[in-house]
């Protein structure tokens, strides 16, 4: 702890009266330098008056700092502007706590909140701006709103002071070759804090490591020769849009906003031109990057290898056709190389994520065309010998995946497998018989000898070898995966890279990229294999392959046109029956001779068909009554004519039909007298009683 002592000579420092002097150099507050002392009971006395006291010049600084605007004093430092106008107190972080008046607390932005320099006005533009704009910043800058020009630039070098790399992308040891786009952010960063310096140092270390690690130059050159060769399109928009620009000389053209104008040079199609041609160039870097990384044989991803920091192993990688190679490749170097092993990865994730796409990307135009013939290897061979290759696929291990891979046959398109294996097997079988022959003759016994070889030459069909060689029968069932068709000659796969011995080196999204495209590669054997899909698939493979330019005659199917009967009302009979059996039959007979009638076939398609006539009233005898239409016709079968149905009647019916027979009914009398026999004999009467001769009757 300081004693008084020390205490009081800190405060009444020189440093102090230099710091009050620079505040209010014309002493506008001197007069608070001095304070009346505490009053205290003393005697009444005309010696008892007591003298104002000063204060420390460390005590009368701090009172001026805090009622003055500390904003103003510092930019105005010659005049008295900002004295004892502080409204609001705010909290700095070199200052503490200190008082602004109200329009720097309003327009928080208008000065900078490092060195407190207010941005220059417009009437007083000078050379030196400084350039205060809104701080996006906040890592570097937390709390403050805005930033100036200087204040950004000694923040953004403070920063790469800490790295050799960042002062060689900012040309801060000699090096004047700095990329345009690292340029540019520079530039945008300090004039118009754009972004933040993180992001800035970022940009500049991986446009210099696209300048070492790959061919951007080259590719850029390719880009803007590729543009001049098609300049017609950039040139004649960006004279369109000059011209159209100098064409506009009305009153509200001239008068736009800043706003509008910024919008139109955001839209400049040049500048858009440059950026697309950035891009694509960047692309093709990565993308040669890439791919010179899995020519080497060296499989691991770049986000990998920048999210370990450290050298991940490393397997020795063969080349499966090495008489493909060109002379340098052929040197005894191992591979991969110790330059691709140990070179630098994106130093920033963003283009470590470009980079990652790139080399998927790469990897599986390198390795999906070997393993679709790894696949077609294994259906062609499975369906000679009857065995599933679905089931064979899904054993199979990315390590033998890889293994295969080495077999140079799985580099050429349309190999034929079959005749291969047919070949092994009559080389082994060769082998076989030759290592057997040599055993005969060094064998003393001529007796086991003459036996062993009758053996072998009468009976080949025991032998070990023929009975593993023998062909399984082939499957019931045909099986559907498409393979493409032998080629002759086979033609060879470019560029072929160097596979390494294991994949048990790579890390867990190296070994995800490889499985997913023999994924991919095995994908037609997953598909659906019903009755449906096949003949789905068939029907594609007909509708895929081009018709022939013979015409082939097409006979046109003959018309059958029923005659649409009219209904007709009939007065209902007591002997009404059911005729929908009799009209089916009827329809039945119709349609059969029109259908089977022999001239029908002598016809040609080209004759329309006459004509059928519409049967009147007349021709129907019995009302007509639309039947079912049978389910198939009966041709040449002898059938007997159907008996009539009755149909059973409702009860409207049976009333109708008894009036109908109340009607018909005689009337008779109750007394019925027989009539006479004869004129002659008519006063006598009957023998027989009128009740009996009316029975008779």
């Amino acid at each position: 702890m300081l004693s008084d002592l020390h205490l009081f000579l800190v405060e009444t420092h020189l440093f102090w009266h230099h710091a009050v002097n620079v505040l209010d150099p014309v002493d506008v507050l001197g007069h608070y330098a001095f304070v009346a002392p505490p009053t205290t009971a003393t005697t009444n006395s005309s010696n008892g008056l007591l003298y104002p006291e000063r204060l420390p010049a460390y005590q009368h600084y701090r009172n001026i700092l805090s009622y003055s605007c500390v904003i103003c004093r510092i930019n105005y430092p010659h005049i008295n502007h900002g004295l004892g106008q502080a409204k609001r107190a705010v909290r700095f972080p070199t200052l503490g706590i200190v008082g602004i008046c109200r329009d720097h607390d309003r327009h928080k932005t208008s000065y900078c909140g490092v060195c407190y320099r207010e941005a220059t006005r417009e009437r007083d533009l000078s050379r030196d701006r400084v350039g205060c704009m809104s701080n996006e910043d906040v890592e570097t800058w937390p709390g403050i709103e805005a930033t100036c020009k200087q204040c950004r630039k000694d923040g953004l070098f403070r920063r790469a002071y800490a790295r050799v790399e960042d002062q060689e992308a900012l040309g801060m040891l000699g090096s004047k070759d700095i990329d345009d786009e690292a340029r540019a952010a520079v530039e945008g960063f300090l004039t118009f804090a754009d972004g933040s310096v993180r992001r800035t140092l970022e940009t500049v270390q991986d446009r210099l490591w696209l300048k070492k690690q790959t061919r951007m130059r080259q590719f850029r050159s390719l880009v803007a020769a590729n543009r001049y060769e098609t300049r017609e399109d950039g040139i004649q928009q960006l004279s369109a849009y000059r011209a159209a620009m100098r064409t506009h000389e009305s009153e509200e053209d001239l008068d736009m906003d800043t706003s509008e104008f910024e919008e139109e040079e955001e839209e400049d199609p040049e500048i858009e031109q440059r950026s697309l041609e950035d891009h694509s160039a960047k692309s093709m870097a990565l993308g040669d990057w890439a791919r010179n990384r899995i020519l080497d044989g060296f499989w691991v991803t770049p986000c990998d290898q920048w999210i370990s920091g450290t050298m991940l192993e490393v397997s020795r990688a063969e080349h499966p056709c090495p008489w493909t190679r060109g002379e340098e490749d052929d040197s005894i170097e191992e591979h991969p190389r110790q330059a691709t092993v140990l070179g630098d990865v994106p130093p920033s994730y963003s283009l470590c994520e470009h980079a990652n796409y790139a080399y998927m990307k790469e990897l599986r135009t390198l390795l999906l065309p070997p393993m679709k013939n790894i696949v077609r290897r294994l259906v062609i061979e499975c369906a000679a010998d009857g065995y599933d290759a679905v089931r064979k696929a899904s054993k199979m291990t990315l390590d033998d995946v890889v293994h295969e891979l080495k077999d140079e046959a799985v580099w050429f398109d349309g190999f034929d497998w079959l005749e291969r294996r047919r070949n092994d097997r009559l080389e082994a079988r060769k082998n076989e018989q030759r290592m057997r022959t040599v055993e005969e003759n060094n064998s003393s016994d001529e007796s086991s000898l003459s036996s062993k070889s009758d053996g072998s030459t009468t009976s080949p069909v025991l032998s070990t070898s023929t009975l593993q060689t023998t062909p399984s029968p082939p499957p019931k069932e045909a099986i559907l995966i498409p393979v493409s068709p032998i080629l002759d000659p086979p033609r060879l796969l470019r560029p072929i890279p160097y596979i390494p011995e294991s994949l048990i080196h790579l890390p867990e999204q190296s070994l995800e990229v490889f499985q997913g495209i023999w994924r991919d590669a095995c994908r037609p054997l997953y598909h659906c294999r019903c009755k449906i899909c096949e003949r789905a698939k068939a029907a594609e493979g007909v509708v895929q392959i081009a018709p022939e330019d013979t015409a082939q005659p097409v006979t046109a199917a003959a018309e059958i046109r029923l005659p649409s009967p009219e209904a007709v009302d009939v007065e209902a009979d007591d002997d009404e029956l059911d005729y929908d059996s009799y009209y089916d039959e009827e329809f039945y007979s119709e349609e059969e001779d029109e259908a089977w009638s022999p001239s029908a076939e002598r016809k040609s398609p080209e004759v329309p068909d006459p004509p059928v006539r519409k049967r009147s009233l007349d021709d129907v005898a019995e009302p007509v009554r639309s039947g079912t239409p049978p389910k198939k016709l009966k041709v040449d079968v002898e059938t007997s004519p159907p008996e009539p149905r009755l149909k059973k009647r409702n009860s409207e019916e049976l009333e109708v039909v008894e009036d109908s027979a109340g009607r018909k009914r005689f009337k008779t009398e109750e007394v019925v007298e027989s009539p006479p026999t004869s004129l002659g004999n008519s006063d006598h009467s009957s023998s027989v009683p009128p009740l009996e001769e009316e029975e008779a009757r």
